[in-house]
């Protein structure tokens, strides 16, 4: 990785039908220019952006057809701007960084209507590679303007606020996923220290502007809907008005939002998800280019839609290396050369920088990397004032707030050694797990003592029980499995081992599994929607009793288990009476298990699923459960774990409001 880079800046306007690209400055001189035509139509630049998005990630490996064609692209694009006296420019400036042990940096200052360009798949012949994927040779779309913003100094932890926009009146968005996914890219820097991350509850604008005003953040990430306005010809991001329906907001009135909290605000990502771009033209482009304008130092914009597994990886290399003090070219270098590396097709090119930084500094990292722990933060400061471009104000930092403007001294409070990241990691995650293991395990005591309530206020099979018993023989009919001795002996043994032994197994294993995970929410959603099952599931135990469909006088059957042995089902009674047979909390639970594996995406969960059928099933065959046990057990499952996940958000949400 270069230690420093030069600047390469190529200006280029249009004269007429065609282009003139002239090289302003670099370090074989400047004033050299050459005319060209774009080498490619609208339709063939459409075109490129469908093999691009459709070609990625999702079919792993299978990108080649896609990868040639862009290459190709780049290679066109390339030969048309860089010939005649630009080309000779960039080649002597290639050999003198190299002689200086530096970097190139390709600095892009075009039209308006060259927005939709992907320069960050300029590809060269002579070099034999895509620009932007070297640290080498990193591309910049620069926006030079009279200001020059110097990088903050700070000590970690980079402040990053996560606003995700949904409006009704759009195509609807996985908040909860994208949420999730910057959570998960940004997991192990927040156990390091180096970040802490909050959410913006609200999608509105005037959210946004109360969020700032009272509290200082480093980045802001925006994940929604951009549109572009052909008449203005600017780019729009499509915010929430107060009935949750979109709220088009230009990037004009964005920058003048942001302006005024530069002093902090340094860095904004523009992500959009499947589905949130405008069909034709690049939206966020214009928007970044407007933010740069009001003095945001950088602007990160993906011009394609990118997939969580790329966007993972991204946010976790760029942010991290951010975090350590690494420039903008570097940070983007490394998640580029990440994403390239975890075979993620082309989407390394789908990252667009725009900075008015002539160095690519924008933040000055105090310390060493790592070595910083997260400090508490105010809950309102007064808003930060705004610097001039003559004179820096100097703010006088909060005690907690160890930040101050380029240029002042930063007093940062007395930080203890930290422990050893490893240490570190184990203890957050022991953490994270203690209070969804403190519900379970009450809930576990709860289910105790009601069982051992349930089998000394009631006799065995009450009048009502019995009634509740009946009706699910009126409502189940020929369903019932009557004649047991049509069940094979070894299907006995499979589903005694399936309702004995499986399903206690498996829920520890799940719960072992959502425990261990770096991110703690699948855990405590799983908790939740335990919690939630079984409060549902207790006024129907206490108060709708239902005999297992063995114990009904009328059935004349035995439970199927008992051919093994009968020690089985009495070693489990404690657990479950005998009349809490509806809803059939086995089949909640399993079901439970199963959503939320699949709801985040567990290993194994194909696995967990063919075995949790099998628990289901046996429930069913052993004589355990009515069908109507089995079905409202499992709507109630998928009723908790929504429940449950609406429960954590509110929380997380109220959290970050306080």
């Amino acid at each position: 990785m270069p230690a420093k880079y030069l600047n390469f800046d190529l200006l280029i306007k249009r004269e007429g039908k065609a282009y003139t690209a002239t090289v302003s400055a670099s370090p074989a001189g400047g004033d050299r220019s050459t005319t060209f035509d774009l080498p490619f139509s609208d339709l063939e630049l459409e075109n490129l952006r469908l093999k691009i998005t459709r070609g990625r990630a999702a079919v792993r490996g299978s990108t080649q057809v896609a990868g040639d064609t862009t290459r190709a692209f780049g290679e066109r694009l390339f030969s048309a701007v860089f010939s005649g006296e630009v080309e000779n420019c960039f080649r002597a400036s290639l050999n003198e960084a190299a002689n200086q042990g530096a970097g190139l940096r390709l600095r892009v200052n075009g039209s308006a209507e060259l927005n939709d360009v992907p320069w960050e798949y300029l590809y060269s012949p002579e070099l034999d590679r895509f620009l932007s994927l070297s640290a080498e040779t990193p591309i910049v779309r620069y926006v030079p303007t009279s200001h020059n913003v110097p990088a903050l100094a700070l000590v970690p932890p980079l402040q990053l606020l996560v606003m995700v926009a949904d409006p009704t009146d759009f195509t609807r968005l996985n908040v909860e996923r994208e949420w999730t996914t910057v959570r998960q890219a940004v997991a192990d820097l927040e156990q390091r220290g180096l970040l802490v991350i909050e959410r913006l509850a609200s999608g509105s604008f005037a959210a946004l502007q109360q969020k700032l005003r009272r509290t200082p953040y480093h980045i802001l990430h925006f994940v929604g809907h951009g549109l572009y306005d052909k008449q203005t010809k600017e780019g729009m991001l499509v915010f929430e008005d107060s009935n949750g329906r979109g709220r088009p907001v230009s990037g004009r009135e964005i920058g003048t939002l942001l302006h005024d909290y530069t002093s902090s605000l340094r860095l904004v990502v523009l992500n959009a998800c499947e589905g949130a771009r405008a069909p034709v033209g690049d939206p966020f482009a214009g928007v970044a280019q407007a933010l740069v304008r009001q003095r945001i130092p950088a602007v990160v914009a993906m011009q394609y839609e990118i997939s969580d597994e790329a966007a993972v990886t991204f946010s976790r290399e760029f942010y991290g290396a951010m975090a350590d003090g690494s420039s903008l070219d570097s940070a983007l270098a490394d998640s580029r050369k990440a994403m390239f590396a975890d075979g993620w097709g082309l989407e390394w090119g789908t990252p667009a920088l725009y900075t008015l930084s002539s160095d690519g500094q924008v933040f000055d990292v105090q310390g060493p990397a790592g070595g910083a722990r997260a400090l508490p933060r105010p809950a309102a400061i007064a808003p930060p004032v705004h610097a001039t471009a003559t004179a820096p104000h100097v703010e006088p930092p909060p005690i907690a707030r160890p930040v101050s403007v380029a240029g002042a001294p930063t007093v940062a409070p007395r930080i203890s050694p930290p422990l050893p990241a490893q240490m570190v990691t184990v203890a957050s995650r022991l953490v994270s797990a203690v209070g969804p293991s403190l519900l379970l395990a009450a809930i576990f005591l709860i289910n105790l003592l009601e069982t051992w309530a349930d089998a000394r206020l009631t006799p065995t099979v009450s009048d009502r029980a019995l009634t509740a018993a009946t009706t699910m023989r009126w409502l189940e009919q020929q369903i019932t499995f009557e004649n047991h001795d049509m069940a094979s002996g070894i299907a006995v043994y499979g589903y005694s081992l399936a309702y004995f032994f499986l399903f206690p197994f498996l829920a520890l294993a799940v719960m072992m599994a959502l425990a261990r995970r770096r991110d703690p929410e699948p855990y405590r959603v799983f908790a939740l929607a335990i919690a939630v099952d079984y409060f549902i599931s207790f006024w129907f135990f206490v108060f709708f009793p239902v005999p297992e469909r063995w114990a009904f006088p009328q059935s004349g059957a035995i439970l199927l288990s008992d051919l093994w042995s009968s020690n089985l089902i009495e070693a489990f009674r404690p657990m479950s009476a005998l009349d809490n047979c509806f809803p059939s909390f086995h089949v909640s639970m399993t079901v439970i298990m199963v959503r939320v594996c699949y709801l985040y995406d567990i290993r194994l969960r194909t696995a967990i699923a063919a075995l949790g059928a099998m628990v289901v099933l046996s429930t069913f065959t052993l004589g355990v459960h009515w069908v109507p046990d089995m079905v409202s057990g499992a709507a109630v499952a998928v009723i908790s774990v929504c429940v449950a996940k609406r429960l954590h958000t509110w929380e997380i949400s109220r959290r970050h409001l306080v």
